[in-house]
């Protein structure tokens, strides 16, 4: 929360990709003008856990789709994007979603990206036990998590890859 306020103004238009408690808590850091992005609340029941304000919009998007770019849903440009907790979750390959972001974030804008830490003990203990801590139904593109993909400079080269810096 301290790197947002840094950076960010209380008046700055923010997307937060995933409705979550982080969330809840940028609300109520006074970033009132926030919309989320991601599946229908009702599937992720956080409806019932998480107490967002109803004047917090709600957009409905399945990252997967970042794929074809028409089927993007058309916003206004942010002048932030909040992508905390998602990216291992992702089952396409990063630079379609970034490729989206760079649609939504306006010229000067932020993008702040978290990962949790690959190396926790929860993680650990399952990867002695043989499971992939990361695994998802479906993989688009194959990714060495644990040498590759939480990696700060491979998650630069991935969006500046998106962006074509």
């Amino acid at each position: 929360m301290d790197l947002l306020d840094e950076y960010l103004e209380p008046h700055f238009s923010i997307l937060d990709i995933g409705r979550s408690p982080l969330t809840a808590l940028i609300y109520q850091r006074g970033y009132k003008n926030l919309t989320t992005l991601g599946f229908p609340i009702s599937k992720t029941h956080l409806d019932k856990l998480v107490k967002i304000p109803n004047s917090v919009p709600h957009i409905e998007f399945d990252l997967i789709n970042c794929k074809y770019p028409e089927k993007w849903v058309k916003l206004p440009e942010f002048d932030a994007i909040i992508f905390a907790e998602v990216l291992e979750h992702l089952c396409v390959a990063p630079e379609y979603v970034f490729s989206y972001f760079r649609s939504l974030l306006r010229i000067g804008g932020y993008l702040f990206i978290q990962t949790p830490n690959a190396v926790s003990i929860g993680k650990r203990l399952k990867m002695i036990m043989g499971l992939h801590p990361y695994e998802t139904k479906e993989r688009v593109m194959i990714l060495d998590i644990s040498e590759n993909t939480l990696k700060k400079s491979f998650l630069i080269m991935q969006i500046e890859q998106a962006l074509r810096f």
